[in-house]
């Protein structure tokens, strides 16, 4: 069922689409037009630098889009300068997902007694490796990849 509300990663698709057209009304021969979408272009721009990041950012976590709307709307709006604003975005993910990362969670003992569990009865073919105390299995696999493993 889709809902009538609009969500952040779906925002984004209208506003790029409108800094755009803005962007191209401006370049226009008419110059009535070129001058209301100059001025309309500059309050929209206003508006796009301090909510572009928050929007792209909501579009990677969509898991329909992730990157490839930013960088395919970044080039359009940005031209050859959308490398730059495409890093800014994948920069704050990667951002994010580390103070994610770093987030203390709670200690589960029921991972820790099962794994002792399987210990104890002298069963050693567990196949997975022990956990530790301060995180669960994500986490850990995330800490380990990223070499901050407490």
């Amino acid at each position: 069922m889709a809902t009538a509300d609009l969500t952040a990663n779906i925002f984004f698709h209208e506003a790029w689409k409108t800094q755009a057209e803005l962007t191209n009304a401006t370049l226009s021969e008419d110059a009535m037009v070129s001058s209301i979408a100059k001025e309309m272009h500059e309050k929209f721009d206003k508006y796009w630098k301090d909510c572009s990041l928050v929007l792209a950012l909501a579009v990677v976590m969509d898991p329909r889009f992730k990157m490839k709307l930013v960088e395919f709307s970044f080039s359009k709006i940005y031209g050859a300068d959308s490398a730059r604003y495409v890093k800014l975005v994948d920069d704050s993910v990667h951002e994010l997902y580390l103070e994610y990362v770093e987030q203390p969670l709670p200690q589960t003992l029921a991972y820790v007694d099962q794994g002792e569990a399987n210990h104890a009865d002298g069963n050693d073919n567990n196949t997975k490796p022990p956990l530790c105390w301060s995180c669960d299995e994500k986490v850990h696999a995330a800490n380990k990849v990223a070499g901050k493993h407490r």
